[in-house]
C-alpha cells in the first residue's frame, strides 16, 4: 500500500520554535517528528512512500536527503489546507492509500492495527482516539465499527472519538477533494471531504487506537511527546565518554563525541546527543532531551525539557519544563520559573488569546539564537522569539517579540559614608 505524510503546514500555535523550523522538523530523543513518522510507515512495509511539503520545505528536503530515507518529494504550492495538500497526488495514486499527518506521534503497532482491519473489512478506515477534550477535534460517531457521521469541533459532542489523523483512503477521495468549498480559514479541509463521502454512501470503519497518540499542535504537546519518545522508545546507550564519579541512574543514552564530567548526576529517561559537554557537577533530571553540541556547565539543573543543537547553558542555571531553541546562549545565573505562586494552571498566549496548558509546571518557550544576561529570571509560560537579547538582571514577565533587545534600568544612589 502506498503512502503519504502530510508535513506542509507552518504552526503558527508553535512559534518561535518553527520561526525557523517546520515542526516535523523538530527533534526528539535524537531524530525529528517526521523521522518517527516514517519509521512507523517503514516498518509496516507501506511504499512508496510521498511527503507533501510547503513551508520551509527546503529544510525538510535537505534533511530527508541527508537521512537516506526513501520518498517522494510532493509539493503543496499554497498552504491551503489538508484538502488540499492531497490534490497535487491524484494522478499518482489509483488504489487505496493512507494518509499520515506527520506532526502526530505514535507507534508502529497502532499503523498495523489500521491495516490489519482494512484488510480484514476490505473498506476505508478513519482512526479514532478517545480524548477528554472532543469540542477540540474533528468528533465520529460510531455504530457497529461503522462510522455514520463526523463533526468539525461541535459545541456539544456526540462521543468523545477524535479522528487521529490517519486513514485508509480510496482514489475517490480526489473527487470529492477538488469539489470542497473553503472554509472560514480559507482552506479546504479532508474532513469536509469525508463527511461528503459518508453522506453520499461510502463506508468508513472506525479503529479505535490503542497506543499512545499525541497529536503535536502546542508546545506542551511538544514535552509530553518527548516523555513518551525517552520512556517507550529510545533504548540507552553510552555511546560517549563518562569521568569517574558520575551517577547514571535508569535509561540514559549518551552519544558519541560527548563527554559527562565529574560530580554529574544524571537521572534518565534522559537523551544526550553528539558532541556534548555535560558537568562538572551538573543534574539532569528525567525526560530532558538534549541535541547535539550542546554545553551544560557547572551547577545547572535541567529537567523535564528539550534543549535544541548548539545551545550553551554554561553555569549556575535551572531549566525547567521548558523548551530552548538551537544556538541560544544563557549567561550565568538564568533561571526559567515553571511554578506560579499561587500553583495554579500556566497559560500561554497563542495567536494572541490566553490558552490553558492543563499543567501546573511550565516554563519558557525560546526560540533560536537567544542570549541571556546574567541573573535574567524568566516567569512561567513566557515565549521568546529568536535572535532576542535579554539584558543582565532583567525580569521577563511578558512575551518578547523576535529581534528584541531587552533590558531593565536601575538608579544608583551613593551616599558618602558618615
Amino acid at each position: 500500500m502506498e503512502g503519504v505524510v502530510l508535513a506542509a503546514g507552518k504552526s503558527e500555535r508553535l512559534k518561535p520554535l518553527t520561526e525557523t523550523r517546520p515542526k516535523h522538523l523538530i527533534p526528539l530523543g535524537g531524530k525529528t517528528v517526521l523521522d518517527y513518522a516514517l519509521e512507523n510507515l517503514i516498518v509496516n512495509k507501506i511504499e512508496p512512500i510521498y511527503v507533501v511539503v510547503s513551508y520551509l520545505k527546503e529544510k525538510i528536503i535537505r534533511h530527508l536527503a541527508g537521512k537516506g530515507i526513501p520518498v517522494e518529494i510532493v509539493e503543496q504550492k499554497e498552504q491551503l489546507g489538508t484538502g488540499d495538500a492531497l490534490v497535487p497526488l491524484e494522478k499518482r495514486i489509483n488504489e487505496e492509500f493512507l494518509v499520515y499527518y506527520g506532526d502526530v506521534v505514535t507507534d508502529s503497532e497502532n499503523i498495523h492495527l489500521i491495516l490489519e482491519k482494512h484488510g480484514e473489512k476490505g473498506k476505508p478506515v478513519i482512526a479514532l482516539v478517545e480524548v477528554e477534550k472532543p469540542e477540540m477535534y474533528g468528533v465520529a460517531t460510531l455504530k457497529n465499527e461503522k462510522i455514520v457521521e463526523i463533526e468539525e469541533k461541535p459545541a456539544k459532542p456526540k462521543s468523545n472519538l477524535a479522528l487521529a489523523g490517519i486513514y485508509v483512503l480510496p482514489p475517490q477521495i480526489f473527487q470529492y477533494l477538488r469539489r470542497l468549498n473553503k472554509t472560514e480559514r480559507g482552506e479546504y479541509e479532508l474532513t469536509d471531504a469525508l463527511k461528503k463521502m459518508i453522506n453520499e454512501g461510502f463506508e468508513f470503519i472506525g479503529v479505535k487506537l490503542q497506543n499512545e497518540w499525541i497529536d503535536i499542535g502546542t508546545p506542551w504537546d511538544l514535552l509530553k511527546a518527548n516523555k513518551y519518545i525517552l520512556d517507550k522508545v529510545m533504548k540507552p546507550r553510552i555511546c560517549g565518554e563518562i569521568e569517574k564519579n558520575v551517577y547514571l541512574k535508569g535509561k540514559v543514552f549518551v552519544g558519541k563525541g560527548s563527554k559527562v564530567r565529574s560530580g554529574s548526576y544524571i537521572e534518565g529517561p534522559v537523551y544526550i546527543g553528539k558532541n556534548c559537554e555535560i558537568g562538572p557537577n551538573s543534574y539532569i533530571r528525567p525526560f530532558t532531551s538534549i541535541e547535539d553540541q550542546v554545553k551544560i556547565g557547572a551547577s545547572v539543573e535541567v529537567k523535564n525539557s528539550i534543549v535544541l543543537e548548539k545551545t550553551k547553558i554554561p553555569h549556575l542555571t535551572y531549566v525547567g519544563d521548558s523548551l530552548i531553541g538551537s544556538n541560544c546562549n544563557f549567561g550565568a545565573g538564568t533561571i526559567t520559573a515553571n511554578l506560579r505562586l499561587d500553583h495554579s494552571e500556566i497559560k500561554v498566549e497563542i495567536k494572541g488569546k490566553k490558552v490553558g496548558s492543563g499543567l501546573r509546571k511550565l516554563g519558557v518557550i525560546m526560540g533560536d539564537n537567544v542570549e541571556t544576561g546574567i541573573n535574567v529570571n524568566i516567569m512561567p509560560g513566557i515565549k521568546i522569539g529568536g535572535n532576542s537579547l535579554i539584558g543582565a538582571n532583567t525580569l521577563v514577565t511578558m512575551n518578547i517579540p523576535s529581534d528584541t533587545l531587552v533590558y531593565c534600568t536601575q538608579s544608583l544612589i551613593l551616599k558618602k559614608r558618615k
